[in-house]
């Protein structure tokens, strides 16, 4: 993984006027100066190499081309975490035949093997060059169509990427993101119309940045005085779900549909978890891997529930295997769950999960690291989180959130390790056994508790001041749930100054403010004696269709709440390099409240609407941001979830396969949401996992 940024600096009293798709380009916004702190962000992505330095303003530094007499300026930098390849870190920018290049990503694969010049690069090779001397290439044939056979070259690539490349004969910048989104490109402009385009902003960047398209972006330098930008879109189906025949409804289901998406995830997570190089020290080579004991390299972000219980025992296996055949044993995986209070569910379910991950694969294969964070502490954070979701677009209460988790799961620091010795205590078999008190995690009880409401009438109150529903009686706002909480979160944001400066400016967020405005904030209440928190936060928005149940404490509670668990755990910091997200799986295979919404209201077609939006607005709500967030710490985001093999398997399932209903017994109905990731669990020996219901973060 890489942190990669460009400057395009043009000299005090130069004219000039932007062509083409530039719209983007010509506005100032970022103040003078600010491009400098670019490397000393960007090291802390890649803190193997780093050019230009990081401690040195970036306009110090020698720039990577002088145009029009030195009317413009082109700077380039580049900072490395090496993870692929045997041959140590090769440090970035990278000169090639025919310029100079910039690549933040992965190989995993390519497309169209058929032809014998796409072939993958082989076991230890740097990605990097292979991508060079394919973009090299591009470079035979007319300068009109160059842009077209760089595209053509990074088209095939499968997984994350982002790319920059100064072609200095044809005297074009290109930049380009794989078709998902999965590695950041933001990008600002200053007031004396220069631009930057970086992996992240530097320090002070709020609010001024906004995220890169996905796809090929060309800027022909040729004319400095009239720089033009064009931009091109992948072609075909990429990504996959854009084809018409994705989740077609006479597409016919294959045999064994469980076990083949267990195999394609399971080859997905070990091409992301096998082979990875240790970092190297005092100056020896970095050509030690995973499978030597010395430092833990690969991690996953761990709730505890379905998704990420399931990444972390296929990542196991595979490790155990490469264990097997090198004759050496494997690191322990570290499982990095982060908690923002005592009784918080995802603690919960991560202790439960963590039960079951020993028992299927033995006690030294993971390291469960409980990190508990303070209000404080989010407080102290909170500027840097603000810099860190850089776009208006993210600056809203659930993206905070979520970057809150994230940041603090892969800063690593504080962290309690767990070795699980605890479970053989009474008190924790009295607690893990208290069936009644740990229902509301389960998917059972989802699906119960709205069967269970669905047959109930409704308690009179009236309809709801807001949207026109049902209201609650004795609501204090005469609203229906949703509604009251909302009003709730405001009234708590009006007297709450640390809040203030996390705005939602979304075009939704702005009809729901504009809904609301029909209670004034001199009636708005923070408390309701119907509709009462369950977790003590009201500043959070909850996404319609996805309520979170509480955890009511059994027995053990007393020694749960005492974090009895932690008991002599010494604190220690993560090491691992590489971090599994489970992200993807609730958009791929139906996971969110809202999409059984959909499926018990308007069918089969609606529910296939809901998913294809959430996974076509995946990059610029999610992924972005996360490799953002976790990148910060010299870490590198991995999605098996998103895996090219998955997603087109997956694409290729009528929903009814997908959601276990091929005899039409549910369909229309209540079902366990992603059913087909819930067979896999109970096949890999989670039963509490694959029974656990979905938890926003």
């Amino acid at each position: 993984m890489c942190g990669i940024a460009l400057w395009l600096e043009w000299a005090v009293g130069v004219r000039f006027q932007w062509c083409g798709d530039s719209a983007s380009f010509g506005d100032g916004a970022v103040p003078q100066g600010q491009f400098d702190g670019v490397p000393a962000t960007l090291s802390r992505r890649g803190p193997d190499c780093c050019w230009p330095r990081a401690d040195q303003p970036w306009r110090a530094s020698s720039p990577c081309a002088l145009l029009g007499n030195g009317a413009l300026k082109l700077r380039l930098c580049g900072a490395v975490l090496h993870l692929r390849g045997v041959s140590g870190p090769l440090s970035q920018p990278h000169r090639t035949s025919g310029g100079v290049m910039l690549f933040n990503g992965e190989v995993w694969g390519v497309e169209g093997k058929e032809d014998t010049l796409v072939e993958p690069p082989g076991t230890g090779e740097s990605d990097t060059l292979w991508l060079a001397s394919r973009v090299e290439a591009a470079h035979d044939g007319p300068p009109a169509s160059f842009v077209e056979r760089v595209r053509n070259a990074l088209e095939p690539v499968q997984g994350p990427f982002a790319f920059i490349y100064w072609a200095e004969r044809e005297q074009v910048l290109i930049c380009a993101r794989d078709a998902l989104g999965r590695r950041s490109l933001v990008r600002a402009s200053d007031v004396d119309g220069g631009f930057c385009i970086s992996s992240v902003p530097p320090s002070g960047g709020v609010s001024c940045w906004s995220e890169l398209p996905c796809g090929v972006v060309a800027v022909d330098l040729s004319d400095v005085t009239r720089p033009s930008v064009s931009r091109l879109a992948w072609r075909g189906h990429h990504p996959p779900f854009l084809s018409p025949l994705w989740w077609a409804p006479e597409a016919v289901s294959p045999d064994c549909v469980v076990s083949r998406f267990h195999t394609l995830l399971a080859d997905a997570v070990n091409r992301r978890v096998v082979g990875i190089p240790a970092p190297a020290l005092n100056g020896e080579s970095a050509s030690r891997c995973v499978g030597d004991v010395e430092s833990c390299q690969v991690g996953v972000l761990f709730s505890g529930g379905l998704d990420s219980t399931v990444l972390a025992a296929l990542a196991a296996r595979a490790l155990r295997n490469l264990a097997t055949v090198r004759g050496k044993p494997s690191a322990p995986i570290e499982l990095i769950n982060v908690a923002f209070g005592p009784d918080a569910p995802d603690r919960v379910t991560a202790l439960l999960s963590f039960e079951d991950l020993i028992a299927a694969h033995g006690r030294d294969a993971f390291r469960l690291l409980c990190v508990d964070v303070s209000t404080q502490e989010v407080l102290e954070a909170e500027q840097e989180l603000l810099e860190q979701l850089a776009t208006e677009e993210h600056r809203t209460h659930l993206d905070f959130n979520i970057a809150c988790a994230l940041h603090f799961a892969s800063r690593g620091r504080y962290c309690r390790s767990c070795d699980g010795s605890f479970f053989a205590e009474q008190w924790w078999r009295d607690f893990s056994a208290d069936a009644d008190s740990l229902s509301p995690l389960s998917e059972q009880s989802r699906v119960s508790s709205r069967a269970e409401a669905a047959s109930k009438p409704a308690e009179a109150g009236g309809t709801c001041v807001v949207c026109g529903a049902v209201a609650k009686s004795r609501c204090a706002h005469a609203a229906c749930k949703l509604c009251c909480k909302k009003l709730r979160a405001a009234a708590v944001e009006s007297q709450d100054e640390h809040v203030s400066q996390v705005v939602d400016c979304s075009a939704r967020a702005t009809a729901v403010l504009a809904k609301l405005a029909v209670v004034p904030p001199h009636a708005r209440h923070t408390t309701c004696p119907v509709h009462r928190e369950k977790d003590g936060c009201a500043r959070v928005p909850v996404a319609e269709g996805d309520d979170e149940g509480g955890v009511t404490l059994g027995a053990g509670s007393r020694e749960f709440m005492e974090r009895r668990y932690l008991a002599d755990c010494p604190e220690e910091t993560a090491g691992c390099r590489v971090l599994l997200l489970g992200s993807g799986a609730d958009e791929l295979l139906g996971g969110y409240s809202r999409h059984v919404t959909a499926l018990r209201k308007r069918g089969q077609a609606a529910l296939r609407e809901e998913m294809l939006l959430d996974l076509r607005r995946l990059w610029t709500r999610n992924l972005g941001r996360d490799d953002r967030i976790i990148s910060g710490f010299g870490r590198e985001p991995r999605h098996p979830f998103l895996d090219e093999e998955v997603l087109k398997f997956v694409g290729k399932l009528p929903l009814p396969a997908l959601l276990g209903t091929l005899d039409g017994s549910s369909c229309g109905s209540e079902h366990e949401t992603k059913w087909i990731l819930r067979q896999v669990a109970l096949d890999l020996r989670l039963p509490r996992a694959a029974g656990f219901k979905k938890r926003a973060i």
